[in-house]
């Protein structure tokens, strides 16, 4: 399996997203993350990913890989997939009653 991740960075600071507490490893803090669905490239989980997060639109070329990591138990291992976004501009992200609500 592999979960793409990303550094949404702008002016030395990073958003921090809370899971909702019914989610496995709930009310804890993360990444925007997500699992890439079949088909979909790492770099396309990612966008996918960040924009039902956050409601950030980004771009491919905005997407700096960082690198890969190898994660779980030898019956279901997974990698965890690496981005970094530098943003120039102030970042407007969505509060979305799908990541808010309890």
């Amino acid at each position: 399996m592999r979960i793409t991740g990303c550094f949404l960075e702008y002016d030395d600071k990073f958003p921090i997203l809370l899971r909702h507490p019914h989610k496995s490893a709930g009310d804890t803090w993360g990444l925007p993350a997500g699992k890439a669905e079949p088909g979909e490239s790492d770099q396309e989980a990612m966008l996918r990913e960040l924009f039902e997060e956050t409601g950030y639109q980004a771009n491919v070329g905005q997407l700096e890989h960082l690198g890969e990591f190898d994660f779980g138990p030898v019956e279901r291992p997974y990698t965890f997939v690496t981005y970094r976004i530098k943003q120039r501009n102030h970042l407007r992200l969505l509060q979305s009653q799908k990541n808010t609500q309890r």
